[in-house]
């Protein structure tokens, strides 16, 4: 019974540390209260799992005991984390989104049917035995399932054992050991402390601890000249809490390939005639405030300082904060309001092209990340090809230069006049690519022990690197008569409101992408002077990069005079030849029953940037369109509660949680 006890204690206390030395710089008295109240929860949770059933309390504690068994359950299935926790965020989204929370809840809670149904049997069970205490036999005493009260505690083990066996086999088996290692090894440590502590022989625990201190004087002491080994093997803190959140963190395997519904349509299809090629480039991780263009001070994008010049410059958010989201919205045109089934059900951009149109996607991260490449081999896809798949890399996140990548684009256009286009660089993704000579910003570290501002140096030395590859590469493609569009699909944060990366957060860091237009002259001057005053306008407002597809399907529209083009077809996004004044333009961290990260929601206009956070304890937070920074959201006076009323109105209509956003925003009046 202790063994059960210890074990679970020292589990969770083991995963709470670690959750709070990797987020120390964000803890504050509510999410440390947040933490601890989870903490509580999960203890419970981890007891009841390890047979810990506790036969010897009252029906009343035992019955209180079960309930909270749920608690942890939803903590981790539907916040995901510890400091989200809290009982009145729970209550809101009953009262506010029911359906959205229980669409969350199956997405998360269908991958680990098995994991469930052991503590609901057993939950189950339970609460029989206690209803037939409570209305049988009172002199009965409530006995424990003998069979696991002694060995039940390595099941939880055993299980988080298989998951990452599972995970290193499909993604990374070099990861195989060092994933046992932590598992196992924390089991046989744990399991050795329950040995000391039930040692009746003081002569024996004190030489059983002199030798346990030589022993771990010694490990330190070879643990330094080791460390750089021991990091690149995943032996630190992130890892190892990694492990244990992949205990409630599937990697699910769902695709967004293309259905017969997108193929029935593509066959019915009639392309138009596009006069012009078009090369979209996705700098992976890329956000704007980095670029000079955006008026960063640094400049390291200078290298595109004459391309710059030529071209139009939006501000643009991205439909997503991670790739595997961001990238079908952004080429289907279908933003995260909707099911992902409207992604599989539509065409993509190099489906709206002539067949006689190469079209190619070049990336440089392997194309099996996160399924992408079943999205991406759609009808008209005629050649997916990607840099580190060549060179025989199993890892995506191990990329290779850049360079070799924008060097098969030049073969491919070199054979080709006419195609459609897309480039998708990984330098800026973390670990950030290094390249010697073009690195001018130093130091440059990517541990977390001296961040934000080293990593920072790394992140610029990777623009400045790839905006050189990249003008390179504009410099010998025919500009005459070929459209060029950078952007990216996520942005990346540095702990601006306390996240790292970008899969955590929603504010402008995460989500405000490049977006930057380059027409030819020559195609310029054919577009009718109404709709190039709204595509000069639409540079003032935020606009969306789910934009591209009706902006191009508009512009062959407006060159052709064949209207039926642009405006048979359904997408969230829009032109960007259109005007658009009073368009309330979404990015969304959760993708139901595809993929979700945080169920923040931002809503912006030409007015206001509204981020709905429904775990946090600021579930509103409200800032200037052009405050770019975010480091203070609005106070209630200065906000113009009838220029706001553009965003609660239309919230509802284009987003399941616009409901919730529109009755905070009205309470928030009424104060």
């Amino acid at each position: 019974m202790k063994k059960n006890f210890i074990w679970a204690g020292s589990v969770t206390l083991l995963f709470l540390l670690l959750d709070l030395y990797l987020n120390a710089h964000t803890i504050t008295f509510w999410t440390l209260f947040s933490v601890i109240f989870s903490f509580s929860s999960y203890t419970i949770f981890s007891f009841f799992l390890s047979g810990c059933f506790l036969y010897r309390c009252s029906r009343l504690t035992l019955s209180f005991i079960a309930i909270l068994v749920l608690f942890p359950i939803l903590n981790f299935f539907y916040y995901q984390n510890y400091a989200s926790f809290i009982s009145a965020q729970l209550i809101t989204a009953l009262t506010h989104e029911p359906r959205f929370l229980f669409a969350i809840l199956k997405m998360q809670l269908l991958p680990y049917w098995l994991y469930i149904i052991c503590p609901t049997i057993i939950f189950a069970l339970y609460s029989y035995q206690m209803l037939k205490q409570t209305f049988g036999d009172y002199t009965t005493t409530p006995k424990p399932f003998f069979l696991f009260k002694k060995y039940f505690f390595i099941i939880p083990i055993l299980v988080l054992w298989v998951i990452q066996i599972k995970w290193c086999l499909k993604y990374n088996p070099t990861q195989l050991f060092t994933r046992t290692f932590y598992i196992w090894g924390s089991a046989t440590l744990i399991s050795f402390i329950c040995f000391f502590i039930k040692l009746k022989s003081k002569n024996l625990k004190s030489t059983i601890l002199g030798y346990g201190i030589i022993v771990c004087l010694g490990v330190f002491t070879l643990i330094g000249p080791a460390k750089d080994y021991l990091h690149k093997t995943c032996f630190d803190s992130q890892f190892i809490i990694q492990a244990f959140n992949s205990f409630f963190t599937p990697m699910r395997n769902k695709s967004l390939k293309q259905t017969d519904k997108a193929q029935q349509k593509y066959e019915n299809y009639q392309a138009p005639d596009i006069p012009f090629n078009l090369l979209v480039v996705v700098n992976d991780a890329l956000r704007a405030s980095n670029l000079g263009i955006y008026g960063y001070k640094r400049n390291p994008d200078v290298a595109l300082a004459d391309f710059y010049k030529k071209s139009f410059v939006f501000q643009a958010l991205s439909p997503a904060n991670y790739t595997d989201t961001a990238i079908p919205s952004i080429f289907t045109s279908q933003g995260p309001q909707r099911h992902p089934s409207f992604i599989k059900d539509s065409l993509t951009l190099w489906d709206f092209f002539p067949k006689h149109f190469f079209s190619f996607y070049v990336l440089t991260s392997s194309k099996n990340w996160a399924n992408i490449k079943d999205f991406l081999l759609s009808f008209n896809m005629k050649h997916l090809w990607s840099t580190a798949d060549d060179a025989g890399i199993k890892d995506s996140l191990d990329y290779t230069d850049d360079k070799i990548a924008v060097e098969h684009i030049l073969q491919l256009l070199a054979q080709y006049p006419q195609f459609v286009g897309v480039f998708h660089a990984n330098s800026m993704h973390f670990p950030y690519y290094q390249k010697e000579n073009f690195a001018p910003y130093q130091p440059c570290e990517t541990e977390r022990k001296n961040w934000p501002q080293t990593s920072v140096n790394c992140y610029d030395n990777a623009i400045y690197y790839l905006s050189h590859l990249e003008n390179q590469l504009f410099k010998n493609i025919n500009l005459e008569n070929t459209i060029i569009i950078i952007t990216s699909d996520h942005g990346e944060g540095f702990a601006e409101h306390g996240s790292y990366f970008h899969n955590q957060d929603m504010h402008q860091e995460s989500i405000r992408v490049p977006f930057i237009w380059y027409i030819p002259p020559s195609i310029i001057k054919k577009i009718p002077a109404e709709n190039w005053q709204n595509f000069k306008n639409n540079q003032k407002r935020y606009v969306s990069t789910t934009d591209i597809i009706p902006t191009i399907l508009h512009l062959a529209s407006l060159l052709s005079k064949d209207t039926l083009v642009y405006q048979k077809e359904d997408f969230t996004g829009k032109s960007l030849f259109s005007d658009q004044s009073g368009r309330v333009v979404i990015s969304s961290g959760c993708f139901v029953d595809y993929r979700c990260f945080k169920r923040d929601v931002v809503f912006a206009d030409e007015n206001y940037f509204v981020l709905l956070q429904p775990n946090s304890l600021n579930q509103l937070e409200i800032f200037s369109a052009n405050d770019f920074e975010q480091k203070v959201p609005l106070n209630k006076k200065d906000i113009d509660i009838q220029k706001l009323e553009n965003i609660m109105s239309q919230a509802p209509e284009i987003h399941p949680l616009g409901a919730m956003l529109t009755n905070l925003a009205h309470k928030l009046e009424e104060k």
